[in-house]
Parts: C-alpha cells; structure tokens; sequence
C-alpha cells in the first residue's frame, strides 16, 4: 500500500469501520489478480478511450483511464479532470447470478461514492455496473434502488473475443473514424489493435498519452485527426491550409511544441520533426513562395537543421 491508499483506508476504517476496511482490501487483492487475460475489461476499456479521444468538447490530458484502481468499483474507472468528475465501472461478463444487481452491489456503489465526493473531493461521482448478457441488463433496471438513480446506472456492453466482433458488435466504428483517415475494416481494426496494446501494458494513462504513444509506434500512423483541435490552434493558418490539401498522404500531429510531419512515397517512409516555435517567424516574402507540399517539406527541413 502507498501512502494515498492507506489514508483512504483509514478514511473507511473511521468512517465505516474497520470490517469495511478489510472488504476493500480483499476487493483489490481479487481484482489485480484476475487482471491479467481478462478481455472483457481491456475491450471495454478500449471502447471508452475511442469515445473519450472522438469528443473533441474535451482537453484529453485531463481525461484518464485506470484500472484496478483502490476502491469499491474498482474494473476501469475514468476521471474527468477538466469537469471534475469520476466515473466507475464494474464489469460482469457472466450469464449467471454474478451479472444480477444485488443488495453487495448497491452497497459497494454507495461507499464507492462517498468515497469520491468526501474524500477524493470530486463534484460527481458516477457508478455503472457493466453486464454483457442483454436480459440481466434488462432485469436490472428495475432492481436498481431510488436512492441511486441519480448517480447509479447499469449498462450492456458486449463480450466480444477479437476486435473485429468488437467493431461488429458496438458502435465503435463511428468513434474510430474520427480519428483515422479512411473507414475500412483493415484501418479500423489496425487502429483499436494499437490502443488495445497500449491499454495492456498500462495500467493508467490519460487520453493523450495513450493516443501519442499509438502515434509513435504506429508504422504507419492511423490517428492523423487525433486531437486536431489542437493542431490547428497552434500551427498558422497557410501551414495548416498546405498540410490539409496535401498532394499526397501524410499525417501530422504536435508533440511536445515540435509539428512531426510524414509522407510516404514508392514505400519509403519520411519522417521530418520541426519546433512549432519557428514556424510563427517566417517572413511573408518566403511564405508567398511555398505553395505546395514539397515547398513546404523543404522548409520544415531547414527550420529543423537551424535548430539542432
């Protein structure tokens, strides 16, 4: 245990009792041991980072994703910094009594959201019991007490085996092509194979991390509308024009104040990083002259040489 973590249970243990205490530990104890192949989770967790980087209403730093986490619902929980909110999610892919509302789940959500608001000071707290069979979902509706209503949901999410039932089985695909340039099957299931390989290796990492690193390893790199937002606040308007019309395929993005532009050609792929900084200086009798996507290239690469 951490120091955070022990406070919180010092918290619990003041607050519910020392037994309560205990149930927490034991809960946390459960989940990290059964994190390792469970599929379900990872593809839900998925499914949530594709929703999260297609809203672009939000600042992706401050939108984070973990999972098994210290705490009563502890499967995947995503906190919105930017709105001040938490939501977490308790995921049953089961047929059995496992997936029904129980009295141990409403239990669990309410401390879960004491938790939240008295101690960790969010101004929300939202608790969602995730189910994969369609009939416990609709059974659990009515199950769910008045009380919690308002801050209690279940919801049905698929259990799918590959990404490609995930992107059959779920709206996915209208998330994805947000991001990506094209709306094939190849490209779409190419794309969530990277996040899933990302989301499996960490355990937390907020929406542009996660996005940013899928960038980096991508070969090629699918997430060319990925925060583009962004892009275009901080590039000038006749850069952003030339890249958007490019002759041939690129993509680009900003990294750490530097615009990273790559195109291919007759299967070579390059790569050239130029500080963002230097782009908001260029004189207007050289930018009269850069009308096209090679111009522009020699360019970016003269600006990257003078600043090495």
């Amino acid at each position: 245990m951490n120091d955070i973590q022990q406070t919180l249970l010092d918290f619990i243990e003041a607050k519910f009792g020392k037994d309560c205490a205990n149930w927490l530990v034991n809960i946390h104890k459960g989940g990290s041991s059964n994190q390792k192949g469970n599929r379900y989770e990872q593809y839900f967790t998925v499914y949530k980072a594709f929703q999260l980087a297609s809203n672009h209403s939000l600042i992706f730093d401050k939108q984070l994703l973990c999972n098994q986490t210290l705490g009563f619902v502890d499967d995947l929980c995503h906190i919105d910094k930017q709105h001040n909110i938490k939501y977490n999610y308790q995921a049953k892919n089961s047929d059995n009594a496992s997936a029904d509302w129980t009295a141990d789940i409403t239990t669990r959500f309410t401390y879960q959201h004491i938790i939240d608001t008295e101690f960790l000071k969010f101004n929300q707290s939202n608790n969602l019991l995730v189910v994969s069979n369609q009939v416990k979902w609709q059974n659990n509706q009515s199950k769910i007490p008045s009380e919690l209503q308002t801050t209690a949901q279940c919801i049905y999410f698929p259990d799918c085996h590959s990404t490609l039932e995930l992107i059959e089985n779920t709206d996915i695909r209208e998330f994805v092509v947000k991001l990506i340039d094209g709306s094939s099957i190849d490209k779409i299931d190419y794309a969530l194979k990277l996040i899933l390989g990302i989301i499996q290796s960490n355990q937390q990492q907020d929406i542009q991390s996660i996005f940013n690193q899928a960038s980096v390893e991508g070969h090629p790199n699918p997430f060319v509308k990925f925060n583009r937002k962004e892009t275009l606040t901080k590039l000038p308007h006749w850069i952003v024009n030339l890249l958007e019309h490019a002759e041939t395929p690129i993509s680009y993005q900003i990294s750490y104040g530097n615009l990273i532009v790559t195109t291919e050609s007759q299967g070579c792929r390059f790569t050239v990083t130029t500080p963002v900084f230097a782009l908001n200086n260029i004189p207007n009798e050289r930018i009269v002259t850069i009308n096209n996507l090679f111009s522009l290239l020699e360019l970016l690469m003269e600006l990257a040489a003078k600043t090495l």
